[in-house]
C-alpha cells in the first residue's frame, strides 16, 4: 500500500508539473496573440493616421511657398488627424470604447472609407456595390480593414494612379475586389521585407472564413480579391 501510494504521489507530481508547463505555454500563447493583435490594430489604424498627418504637413509646406492662404486649411486638417490619433491610442489602450465607425452595412462603411481617402487627397477612387445582403459586424470590420489597407498601400507605393472598389453580395460567393492602376510590386520581395500589411489582410480574411488572392506585377498595377469560401 505504501509503494502504491508513493507511485500515485509521483504520478500526481508529474501531472502537476505538466499542468504548470501547459499553463505557462497557454499564457505565453495568449500574450503573443494579444501582442500580434495590438500590432495589427496599430498598423490598421494609427499608422494610417500618421501617414495622413505626414501628407497634411507636406501639403502645408508646399502651400506656404505657393499660396499661404491655403496653409490654415492644411493645419486644421492636421489638428483633426492628431485628435483622431489620440482617440485611437485611447481605444487601443482600453481607455475609451471603440467608436462605431462601420455603419449599418458594408457598402456604407466602404463609402465612408472612400470619402475619407478622397478628402485626404490620396488618390481617385470609384466604388460600386451590388446587393443588399446583411453581413455580421465582425465580417464588415475585417473587410473594411482589408479595403483600407489596400487603398493605403496604393496611396503610399503605387504612384500616380486610380483605384476601384467593387463589392458584390448579391450572389454567392460574395466578394470584394480592389484594383489600382499603379506601379505594382513583386510579392516575394514584399513578403521578405517584413511588412505586416499583406499578412494582416490574409489573417483578416481567414478569420471570417473568406479567401484572399493578390495579383500584382511590377509596372502593371495590383488586384486584390477577397472572396467568400463556398461550402
Amino acid at each position: 500500500a505504501r509503494r502504491e501510494n508513493q507511485r500515485l504521489f509521483g504520478e500526481l507530481q508529474a501531472a502537476y508539473r505538466h499542468l504548470k508547463d501547459y499553463t505557462f505555454q497557454a499564457e505565453a500563447l495568449a500574450t503573443a496573440e494579444e501582442r500580434l493583435r495590438m500590432v495589427r490594430e496599430l498598423h490598421d489604424s494609427l499608422t494610417q493616421t500618421l501617414f495622413s498627418m505626414n501628407l497634411a504637413v507636406q501639403a502645408a509646406q508646399i502651400a506656404a511657398g505657393q499660396d499661404p492662404t491655403q496653409v490654415s486649411g492644411h493645419l486644421r486638417r492636421l489638428q483633426t488627424l492628431s485628435r483622431s490619433a489620440a482617440g485611437e491610442v485611447q481605444t487601443l489602450t482600453g481607455k475609451a470604447s471603440a467608436p462605431a465607425v462601420f455603419g449599418d452595412s458594408l457598402p456604407e462603411a466602404l463609402k465612408r472609407l472612400v470619402n475619407e481617402c478622397q478628402a485626404q487627397g490620396h488618390l481617385p477612387i470609384t466604388l460600386k456595390a451590388v446587393g443588399e445582403r446583411s453581413l455580421p459586424p465582425a465580417m464588415i470590420a475585417n473587410l473594411y480593414h482589408i479595403a483600407q489597407e489596400a487603398l493605403n498601400n496604393a496611396a503610399k507605393h503605387a504612384g500616380d494612379c486610380q483605384a476601384r472598389l467593387f463589392l458584390n453580395v448579391a450572389e454567392a460567393p460574395a466578394f470584394l475586389e480592389i484594383v489600382d492602376t499603379g506601379c505594382g510590386f513583386d510579392q516575394a520581395e514584399a513578403l521578405q521585407s517584413g511588412g505586416i500589411g499583406l499578412e494582416s489582410m490574409s489573417e483578416r480574411a481567414r478569420e471570417i472564413g473568406w479567401e484572399l488572392r493578390i495579383e500584382s506585377t511590377p509596372g502593371q498595377g495590383t488586384r486584390i480579391l477577397v472572396r467568400e469560401k463556398q461550402a
